[in-house]
């Protein structure tokens, strides 16, 4: 549930952008943002990965990694409630 509400403040906080959901079930994180300018050009994309757990683990760094180059994305977020 926290991916949905991750998607879903960044669509309020911006209209402008598309938020393409990840499926559950595939590969990767939880949505990707694409930043689009007022005359509709994408300018960049964001990929967002959530961790929700108790204990942070070092090998999601490299696997976030890999997942952000398989997006494309310019810019990667991981949302975690367990700090390193």
């Amino acid at each position: 549930m926290q991916e949905l509400a991750i998607e879903e403040w960044l669509g309020q906080q911006f209209p402008l952008d598309t938020i393409d959901e990840i499926k559950k079930g595939a590969t990767g994180g939880d949505c990707l943002q694409i930043v689009n300018t007022r005359q509709n050009q994408n300018c960049g994309s964001i990929y967002y990965e959530s961790k929700r757990t108790k204990a942070f683990q070092p090998n999601w760094i490299e696997k976030f990694k890999n997942d952000i180059r398989d997006k494309n994305a310019d810019i990667g977020v991981l949302v975690t409630e367990a700090m390193p």
